[in-house]
């Protein structure tokens, strides 16, 4: 009898056979869950890999409604899913699912319709991954970009960012501020295009040396119109593109600008004192100096390292018509006083200053120390002496005198009896 044909079909069947048995190892070798439902959803198939997703075996699974087993949840109804699948033959989304221990898990679920060798449906096919974890991270990542968000959003520094074509992909509040545009006006425009001055100043330089680099840069330069402002940039590479914190400083600029101004002149004045012929001492409340000119050095002979510590009164051995005590007090009161003060040298002679003292204040205005510019007068106070010795000669002369004595005006046109008759 020839059974060619029975064999070939044999043959045929085993091939089919093992196929089937391949797939079945594969399906069973999956991490997702594989399962096959009838029309009704009640589970016919169940592979490893739902076991393991969802903690039932097999054989509690099977003849169970999907739905009711995993209590589905979804942003559409179930009644929607079928509906979908009986039209389009396949489904594919989010569900919401219950393990067998009531914990819930979110699957990527896709579903196939199957269909009978006459084309009438058969049965589900439904493969299901879990995402939970995935799900959760995204969660989590939402989170801190909504934190982070925040944070951007309450930060007196301007941010934004561009992608890899140079647009704005995002803007803060204080960046609108500062560029006096809207998030509008900036959201998906080329940064180029919108600012044409950005592409050869520092700025420029700056964002094209951190892309083409991947490095940070900073870079502190003038924005003229319409910002007219100084800026303060730290650009930071990324995959998407760039981001950039910038800072306005123009304030500090110009507050920096008139502290060296300010220092210059300083300077200028330090230069001043130092040439000054007069000796000018800066003390504390208390007198202990803690400044010294040159011309001190010159006027006492002790230099600045030697003078510096010393309390003045006692320093110079101070004597006047009136008390330190009173000198003290009236500074106080008035902030200033004026005077002639006898002081020793280093060599140990005395000499007389006219002495111009003010007490100086700090910002709040409390006292903080005292000026003292000494000049130096004692050769004048010995010409005054001499001269009023002279004339007090003169006078006890004319007075002695038997003889007529007249004095005359320098331009003679007055002459006045002084002696005789």
């Amino acid at each position: 009898q020839d059974i060619t044909e029975r064999k070939q079909v044999e043959a045929e069947l085993r091939e089919q056979r093992d196929a089937l048995q391949r797939q079945a190892a594969l399906t069973n070798l999956s991490h997702d869950a594989i399962i096959v439902a009838d029309q009704n959803r009640a589970i016919t198939g169940w592979n490893t890999g739902a076991q393991e997703m969802y903690g039932w075996p097999e054989t509690e699974a099977v003849g169970n409604v999907m739905h009711d087993l995993f209590q589905t949840g979804a942003t559409i109804s179930t009644a929607t899913i079928d509906e979908i699948l009986s039209r389009a033959g396949r489904w594919e989304g989010e569900l919401e699912h219950s393990r067998r221990d009531r914990t819930r898990l979110t699957v990527d679920s896709r579903q196939v319709l199957l269909r009978d060798p006459e084309g009438n449906p058969a049965g589900i096919l439904e493969i299901n991954r879990d995402i939970t974890d995935r799900k959760q991270a995204q969660a989590e990542l939402l989170q801190a970009h909504g934190r982070i968000a925040s944070l951007l959003e309450t930060i007196s520094d301007g941010f934004h960012s561009f992608d890899r074509e140079w647009r704005y992909t995002y803007a803060n509040a204080a960046t609108s501020r500062i560029l006096r545009k809207s998030r509008e006006e900036l959201l998906g425009k080329n940064v180029w295009e919108l600012w044409p001055y950005l592409a050869d100043s520092p700025f420029g330089a700056a964002y094209r040396r951190a892309a083409a680099e991947n490095v940070p840069v900073q870079v502190e330069a003038f924005y003229p119109e319409p910002l007219n402002a100084w800026l303060e940039v730290r650009c930071y590479p990324s995959l998407e593109g760039l981001s950039v914190f910038f800072t306005d400083v123009t304030k500090r600029k110009q507050a920096e600008e008139e502290l060296g101004e300010q220092r210059d002149a300083l300077q200028r004045q330090a230069a001043l004192i130092d040439l000054s012929h007069d000796a000018i001492i800066v003390a504390d409340q208390n007198r202990v100096i803690t400044g010294w000119n040159t011309g001190a050095q010159e006027v006492y002979g002790w230099t600045e390292a030697e003078a510096v510590g010393n309390v003045t009164d006692e320093f110079f051995q101070t004597s006047a018509t009136i008390s330190t005590g009173t000198i003290n007090e009236i500074l106080s009161r008035a902030g200033r006083w004026e005077g002639e003060l006898e002081h020793s040298r280093r060599d140990g002679t005395r000499l007389t200053v006219d002495s111009r003292q003010v007490q100086l204040h700090d910002s709040a205005g409390n006292p903080t120390g005292i000026l003292e510019i000494n000049r130096d007068i004692t050769e004048r106070k010995r010409a005054e002496k001499a001269l009023r010795e002279s004339g007090e000669r003169f006078r006890a002369q004319v007075m002695a005198s038997s003889e007529v004595v007249y004095r005359m005006n320098p331009d003679w046109s007055e002459m006045r009896q002084l002696r005789g008759r």
